[in-house]
């Protein structure tokens, strides 16, 4: 059974899978095209049939979404994106496996998924992994993907490489809040905080900063008294008139949220089901969304975000605004409270200034603000361990003294003055990834973000600057990409990164008319390691040539592991004749070397196929094609040889047409396009009256033409499809003499050497006879002389064994060997075939007369009946009449017919 691993697909890079990932993180995507971004990316790396991403997986959860899911064209898509869907028994149980496990969570089995994963009928699932993220250490998500085909399971490399992406999710995920903004966020409600001199005016400004963050049509802020019912009730962006509607929806339906500790995200009003019955058919609004202001786990308040129809519906981004708004301005609300209760009104003020420094110094990113002249004001912990100075030495000294941000490609300056970027009109956010020369003269890689700090006038007095120390995420990001390009057993490069390399040469050639050759080395006798003693020896053994070769090729070269025991080397820079001494000089290391393994001994070979790459070698899969096909005539050739291949190379001809050959013969059985036919052999002895006759095997052209047997045969020995054509002639024979009910008749059918060898064959004869009502002694079967010979012991117990129960035998083609007559007295058969080789020209020629005569007289004396091939002309006739063989067969008797169309009734 393939493992995933070994599929053939088109795949991106890990690199190109995950750069539009941490890209989208760069530009500071919203929370859905993130996801999405990421979706795509696990789809295409893993060349899976269905990813998608759910939230939450608690194991408490009693609902779920569906974030994002991509699936392949042809599949069922997902209808119930980011709606609320019940926690099923196994949904619950997959959501229980994932948080207990630190690894994904495989299936490898015939499973079906839940309906609402598809809203139709549900995928049979061959292959499902799946794992929880845990993004900031909040409520986790569940990754998870399936493939549906058959024989393509997960790979173990394959579920390391998955644990390893959604490693690298979840520090991309975490990286992607929006610091500078929240920062900007807490600023401002501080701002608001020291100027609120009411309640009132706390709500509205708080919903202005909301506002402006997430940009709906209406923000509205509830609070709630001790009994949990509606106290105070304030709007932003509304008229009188739709906030009175507004007020009617929160007010009379407070219950949509009422038992709800997380946000609450409706993308249609109109079609909720407990706002049917209450809203009016033309009510304006369309979507909502409503974050509860929780303190101490009550909720004390919510806020409500609203747009009309038509325009835009709420983001899963928005909802994590919105909540964390939420919980940033219940701190801001409870301060506001418990400062007018306060008699120090001025000592809360100052505590929730060291609440906010606290927040600062705990943060997971080094934080960095500077004043309007570009001088640095404060450095949180993080920053100074990142940067390698403290607070007190960095502190009024400009940003430029203190550490330097390059960008990863020019080197230059991020932002080279920082003061002159304040002064600019319109000021905007910057983030980049960035080289951070720190103190020490240590450069790392940085995720960077600087944003304006505004006032309550919106005039700037600074900036903030958030830097992420990305270093060890694009240490793990090459660690993927060597798993990618790199086989694990020899740490050679694997055949993908090897295609990779080779198109590049092959690209080479045609531009800058260079010289490459490419040479496909396969292993002889390595499955006598493997089956001797077992896959350990085996995996020993090829990490030791690996090294061995490695060792061997000229520094420029490119050597990669293509598959079990098959290596490639890209000779670069390199002419035909040099290339064939390097390969050479590789057959003798590999021959030379002994391979130990518990007190045994190996010795191997390797079969070597040479491949120059020219202007007109073609593309990357014709000349992979034509070195396969130069290592396979090096193998046919006798094993431990070289074999180049040239483009007028009649061996490697020869190889194609068999192999176009086996390709059609495959079709015919699949279309039905093989036929019986039936030449008649005839008795000498005018007293005999028997129907006796040869079946012959015919294939029709995809043109309908008809093909002789010598055609496809030669293929069909060397491939061994013999077996299945023999299967198909007994059976068909069977059918044909049953439907014409022939009841009387001798009626040769050929075997190969193949079939004669083969337990399962005779078997299979067997059960034909037993089941057809053919009389077994109307069957000659026919075997060649030399497939005699060649499997003698074989073909004696396979003819006793039928003889047994009445099927007789002929030994065609005799006198075509070296050792006919020292064998024949030992074969069991019943018949003589005279080659036709002797009988053709016997009438001019006295030695092929000599040789018929006498295989006749041996037969006669053995008591065997003998019959003589190609007898075309009444000369011939005449001479084989006056030796007294018995039968006779060619075109002067009758040519081959299609079977339906013999006259059994002629008895001539």
């Amino acid at each position: 059974m393939k493992q995933g691993s070994d599929v053939k697909a088109k795949r991106p890079t890990i690199l190109q899978a995950l750069r539009p990932i941490a890209q989208a993180a760069s530009d500071h995507a919203d929370i859905d095209r993130l996801l999405a971004v990421a979706v795509d990316s696990v789809f295409s790396l893993f060349n899976c049939d269905q990813v998608w991403l759910l939230y939450p997986c608690s194991s408490i959860a009693t609902s779920y979404r569906i974030c994002c899911q991509r699936s392949k064209p042809g599949l069922p898509q997902v209808q119930t994106l980011n709606r609320n869907l019940p926690v099923d028994e196994f949904t619950g149980r997959l959501f229980r496996l994932a948080l207990a496990s630190r690894s994904p969570v495989v299936f490898n089995v015939d499973s079906p998924l839940p309906a609402q994963f598809l809203e139709q009928e549900p995928l049979s699932s061959q292959a499902l992994m799946a794992m929880a993220l845990y993004p900031n250490q909040g409520e986790p998500w569940l990754l998870g993907m399936q493939r549906s085909q058959q024989n393509c399971l997960w790979s173990e490399q394959e579920e390391t490489l998955f644990l390893s992406v959604t490693e690298f999710l979840t520090e991309i995920l975490n990286t992607s809040t929006r610091h500078s903004n929240l920062y900007e966020v807490s600023q401002r409600l501080l701002d608001l905080l020291a100027h609120a001199t009411d309640e009132e005016y706390l709500l509205r400004g708080g919903m202005d900063i909301l506002q402006a963050l997430i940009q709906p049509e209406y923000a509205v802020a509830t609070t709630l008294n001790a009994e949990g019912q509606l106290e105070a009730f304030v709007f932003s962006g509304v008229s009188e008139e739709k906030a009175e509607l507004i007020t009617q929806l929160s007010g009379g339906k407070e219950f949509l949220g009422a038992r709800l500790e997380q946000a609450l995200r409706i993308d249609d009003l109109n079609s909720h089901p407990d706002l049917v019955d209450f809203l009016p058919p033309d009510f304006p609004l369309k979507s909502l969304l409503m974050a509860p202001i929780i303190n101490e786990g009550k909720i004390i308040g919510r806020i409500y975000l609203c747009d009309k129809r038509n325009h835009r519906t709420f983001t899963l981004d928005d909802e994590v605004l919105s909540m964390s708004f939420a919980d940033a301005f219940a701190q801001t609300l409870i301060r506001f409270r418990k400062t007018l209760v306060s008699q120090g009104a001025q000592e809360a003020l100052f505590l929730d200034h060291q609440r906010a420094q606290v927040t600062l110094e705990s943060i997971a990113d080094a934080v960095i603000t500077i004043d309007s002249q570009g001088r640095i004001d404060y450095l949180n912990p993080l920053a100074e361990e990142l940067i390698g100075t403290t607070q007190s030495q960095a502190q009024g000294k400009s940003l430029e003294k203190v550490t330097c941000l390059l960008d990863e490609e020019s080197r230059s300056h991020v932002i080279r003055d920082i003061a002159a970027w304040l002064a600019q009109e319109p000021v905007e956010s910057r983030s980049c990834t960035a080289l951070l020369q720190d103190a020490r003269d240590q450069e790392l890689i940085v995720q960077t973000s600087i944003a304006p700090l505004r006032d309550s006038q919106d005039r700037i007095f600074g900036a903030v600057l958030v830097l992420r120390d990305i270093t060890p995420l694009r240490a793990l990001a090459s660690q993927l990409s060597y798993q990618a390009t790199h086989d694990v057993l020899t740490g050679l490069i694997n055949r993908r990164e090897f295609e990779v390399r080779l198109r590049q040469a092959l690209d080479d050639v045609c531009q800058n008319n260079t010289h490459h050759v490419l040479c496909y080395l396969d292993l002889d006798q390595f499955k006598v390691v493997n089956d001797t003693c077992g896959h350990l020896a085996g995996d020993k053994l090829l990490r030791q040539l690996a090294t061995l070769l490695q060792e061997r090729i000229r520094e420029a070269d490119c050597l990669g592991r293509l598959g079990g025991d098959e290596f490639g080397v890209l000779l670069l820079g390199c002419h035909l004749d040099q290339a064939q001494g390097i390969a050479e000089s590789l057959r003798i290391l590999i021959r030379d070397f002994r391979f130990n393994w518990k007190g045994k001994t190996f010795q191997l070979g390797v079969s070597i196929g040479l491949v120059p790459l020219a202007r007109g070698s073609g593309g990357l899969e014709e000349v992979l094609s034509a070195a396969d096909t130069a290592c396979y005539v090096a193998k046919d050739q006798g094993r431990d040889r070289i074999h180049t291949y040239r483009l007028d190379d009649c061996i490697v001809e020869r190889h194609h047409g068999e192999m176009q050959w086996v390709a059609r013969i495959q079709q015919a059985f699949e279309e039905s396009r093989f036929l019986i036919y039936y030449q008649p052999i005839r008795a000498l002895n005018k007293e005999e009256h028997l129907c006796h006759g040869e079946v012959l095997l015919r294939m029709k052209g995809e043109d309908e033409s008809l093909i002789p047997p010598m055609a496809f045969i030669p293929a069909a020995e060397r491939y061994r499809l013999m077996s299945a054509l023999d299967r198909w002639v007994i059976s068909n024979t069977f059918i044909a003499l049953e439907e014409h009910s022939i009841g009387q008749a001798l009626i040769g059918i050929n075997l190969s050497g193949q079939s004669v060898c083969d337990e399962l064959f005779l078997k299979f004869v067997i059960e034909q006879l037993q089941r057809s009502p053919v009389n077994p002694r109307m069957i000659c079967f026919e075997i060649t002389e030399t497939a005699a010979v060649a499997n003698f012991d074989s073909a004696i117990r396979f003819i006793r064994a039928l003889k047994e129960i009445g099927c007789r035998f002929a030994l065609d083609d005799f006198g075509s060997g070296l050792s006919s007559f020292n064998y024949l007295k030992n074969l069991p058969v019943d018949y003589l075939k005279i080659d036709g080789s002797f009988v053709k020209d016997m009438v001019d020629d006295p030695v092929d007369y000599a040789m018929v005569e006498a295989i006749h007289k041996v037969g006669k004396v053995m008591g065997l009946k003998t019959i003589a091939e190609f007898v075309e002309n009444e000369a011939i006739l005449e001479k084989l009449r006056g030796i007294g063989v018995d039968y006779v067969q060619g075109l002067i008797i009758g040519g081959p017919r299609p079977f339906h169309k013999t006259p059994w009734a002629d008895k001539e």
